[in-house]
């Protein structure tokens, strides 16, 4: 007996309520009623905050490492290298964990939402 497994809620369109995949978002328009979409900033606001968190006790952890008493210039330029790559890992990671975990929920993008042009030379 074989058992299913379990399915992702779907990301849908706000506009036709039908189910948008990674591409569609990545395009930022629905394929079928074109509506522009987008993901909301604050569903990133988790992510952003463990990734700082675990980059912050990171520093922690290896500061007195780094900064040995004769300090050398090429150990602690690797160690802020280190740190950069923690930090986009950690984005990177949870980013990816969120996505699987909840799904966003999609939502149109407003005309306020966008630098608008104004053409003022024409």
């Amino acid at each position: 007996m074989e058992t299913e497994p379990p399915k992702q809620p779907a990301m849908k369109c706000p506009a036709c309520s039908r189910s948008l995949t990674f591409v569609d978002l990545r395009r930022g328009r629905c394929p079928w009623c074109d509506t522009r979409i987008c993901i909301p900033k604050t569903y990133y606001r988790p992510v952003q905050v463990s990734a700082v968190v675990i980059t912050l006790a990171f520093i922690a952890t290896t500061f007195s490492t780094f900064f040995t008493s004769p300090a050398s210039f090429p150990l602690v330029m690797l160690w802020f290298l280190l740190i950069f790559l923690v930090c986009i890992c950690g984005l990177w990671i949870g980013a990816f964990v969120s996505f699987r975990v909840s799904p966003p929920v999609i939502e149109r993008v407003y005309a306020n939402d966008e630098m608008t042009r104004l053409r003022l030379d024409d």
